[in-house]
């Protein structure tokens, strides 16, 4: 049969055993799927004595397709990954989650009746068994408040469409040494969206993964990121809409988790910046 999904999992220096434990939780019975781990290897660094026994073995012994990187940054190494995708569809996937038991088989399908979308998105739980976030219904298309809740892990892409339109991730954005650093996610899915690429949900649940993650940390450089990540996904009255949702969120202060009002000033000039005079 011929394989139509790639999973490209990038990792970063010494996590890269977290990488292989990635692919065993599959627990493949077939060659159904290419796995590419692409590592990150930032010049100057040294990688321990077990990683380095661990490259050999992938690139001698292992099934999966090693891509090793001489650089640090997220979104450089996702793009790594799709230009070494070999695949029609490409898994976006990070290196601490767990796949849910017996998961390909019914993610193809999903994929096999949904061929024209250009990005498919999936549902993950916490480690308590509790879903992530909120989700849409099956098969619906995202619409501006939803893309903001996907998360990289959730995410297959449809390879072809990224590379006839020359979309992938902005490389200015996500964890790895750059100021805007989360969103990358939501601004991909509407760059594919101005290019008439939709974007369709499938209610299965297909992974866990930890609690904490870089989007729920209170900073002033994550509402920054917020501000940039309206910014390149909104324009006109949907940027001023999600702006002040935002800035209201901040000043109400519901749950108490944004602090005094004197910081929660701050995060709102920080949210400003991003939005409309940054990025």
């Amino acid at each position: 049969m011929t394989k139509i999904l790639s999973i490209a999992c990038s990792t970063l220096g010494d996590r890269l055993s977290g990488a292989i434990e990635v692919y065993h939780s599959l627990k493949l019975q077939d060659e159904s799927v290419d796995f590419i781990i692409i590592h990150q290897i930032p010049a100057g660094s040294e990688l321990s004595e077990e990683s380095q026994k661990l490259q050999q073995w992938l690139v001698e012994h292992s099934k999966i397709n090693y891509v090793p990187m001489y650089t640090k940054g997220l979104t450089k190494s996702r793009n790594v990954g799709i230009k070494s995708c070999q695949t029609k569809y490409i898994w976006i996937m990070d290196d601490d989650i767990t796949f849910s038991s017996g998961i390909l088989p019914k993610v193809e399908t999903y994929l096999l009746q949904s061929s024209n979308a250009a990005c498919h998105t999936f549902e993950s739980k916490k480690p308590s068994g509790k879903k992530r976030t909120l989700y849409p219904r099956d098969g619906k298309i995202l619409n501006k408040k939803e893309l903001l809740r996907v998360a990289s892990f959730e995410m297959i892409l449809n390879k072809d469409f990224l590379v006839k339109e020359g979309v992938g991730f902005r490389e200015d954005m996500g964890v790895g040494g750059n100021k805007i650093n989360l969103g990358e996610e939501s601004v991909l899915i509407s760059d594919l969206g101005r290019r008439d690429g939709a974007t369709v949900h499938h209610a299965l649940e297909v992974l866990s993964h930890p609690e904490i993650s870089t989007g729920v940390i209170v900073s002033l450089e994550n509402f920054y990121s917020k501000g940039v990540v309206i910014r390149r996904c909104f324009d006109g009255f949907e940027r001023i809409y999600f702006y002040i949702r935002d800035a209201n969120r901040l000043l109400r202060n519901k749950k108490n988790e944004f602090g005094v009002l004197p910081h929660r000033i701050r995060l709102i000039v920080a949210l400003t910046k991003g939005c409309f005079f940054n990025g």
